[in-house]
C-alpha cells in the first residue's frame, strides 16, 4: 500500500478517458511484468521539458547550478486525445513487405491503452510496493510560449527558493510546463519525485494490475485484419481482458450522391 496516492493537478474529470501510445513490445512487458513504467524527462529531446535542471542561480557568493543538486524525477505521459494521425505516426510506425502485406516494422509498431485519470490513481494506491507521502502527482499540462515558461520557473523559484529542489508541489507544477508547439497532444503526466538523495535511474516502476488499468486497447490501423487479429490473441494469451478498440482513421470511403435525373 502506499501512504499516499497522487495529488491531482489541473485535472477537471477523473472519468474522462486518457490514452497512452506504447510500443508494441512494450506493452506486452507491462503485461507479462505487470507494471507502470515512468522515465527521467531528461531523456526527453524537447529541452523545455527538463528545464529545471538547467538552471543556474547568481549570487553574490558565487553561481550555483541545479543540475547536480535536484532530485530524480520520473514521468509517464497520457494524453486527452483519442484519435490523432501526428501522434499515431510519432509514436507507431507501420511499413509492410510487400509479398506478404506483413509490418516489417514491428520493433517501431506502436499500440494505444485507454484509461481513466480515476484508475491510475488507484493503481497507485493498490500497488504492492511502499512509497513516501507527497511523491507522486499526476496533472494535465500546462502550454505556454517560451518566455512564459522561463518566467514560470522564476516565479516559482522566488517562491519556494532552494526547497523545490527536493520535490513538492512547485516542481512538480514545473514538470508540467510545454510549450504551445505541442498543444496538440493535450498532455497528462503521471509524476513520481523521489525524496531520496539518490542516483537517477534508467527507469521507475509501479507494479499494477493491468487489467485493473488498461481498459481498452488498439492497435496501429493500418495493420492487415489478420495482423491485428494476431495481436489481440497475442494480448489474451498474456492475461489481457479488456476491450480491443478499432479505429477507422484510415478507412477507407465511398460515397454515393444522389443526382436529379
Amino acid at each position: 500500500m502506499t501512504q499516499d496516492g497522487p495529488h491531482e493537478i489541473n485535472i477537471e474529470n477523473l472519468d474522462a478517458p486518457l490514452f497512452r501510445f506504447y510500443p508494441l513490445w512494450f506493452f506486452q512487458e507491462a503485461l507479462r511484468v505487470r507494471n507502470l513504467a515512468l522515465i527521467s524527462p531528461q531523456k526527453w529531446e524537447d529541452p523545455y521539458e527538463f528545464l529545471p535542471w538547467r538552471v543556474a542561480i547568481n549570487r553574490k557568493s558565487g553561481q550555483t547550478f541545479w543540475e547536480d543538486k535536484i532530485r530524480p524525477v520520473y514521468a509517464q505521459c497520457w494524453s486527452g486525445t483519442q484519435e490523432s494521425d501526428t501522434l499515431l505516426r510519432a509514436y507507431s510506425r507501420v511499413f509492410k513487405d510487400p509479398h506478404h502485406n506483413r509490418n516489417v516494422l514491428i520493433r517501431e509498431e506502436g499500440v494505444r491503452v485507454g484509461t481513466t485519470a480515476r484508475k491510475l490513481i488507484k493503481a497507485i494506491l493498490k500497488s504492492r510496493q511502499t512509497f513516501p507521502k507527497d511523491s507522486f502527482y499526476l496533472g494535465r499540462v500546462n502550454y505556454l510560449s517560451p518566455d512564459e515558461i522561463k518566467q514560470n520557473v522564476a516565479n516559482t523559484i522566488n517562491k519556494n527558493g532552494e526547497n523545490m529542489l527536493f520535490g513538492g508541489l512547485g516542481l512538480a507544477n514545473l514538470m508540467l510546463l510545454k510549450r504551445k508547439a505541442f498543444q496538440h497532444e493535450d498532455e497528462y503526466r503521471l509524476l513520481y519525485i523521489e525524496e531520496r538523495d539518490i542516483p537517477v535511474q534508467k527507469i521507475f516502476q509501479v507494479s499494477i494490475e493491468p487489467n485493473e488499468v488498461f481498459d481498452e486497447v488498439t492497435f496501429d490501423p493500418r495493420l492487415e485484419p489478420f495482423e491485428r487479429l494476431e495481436r489481440e490473441e497475442n494480448a489474451t494469451r498474456l492475461g489481457f481482458k479488456g476491450e480491443f478498440g478499432k479505429s477507422d482513421l484510415y478507412q477507407k470511403v465511398f460515397f454515393i450522391v444522389h443526382l436529379p435525373d
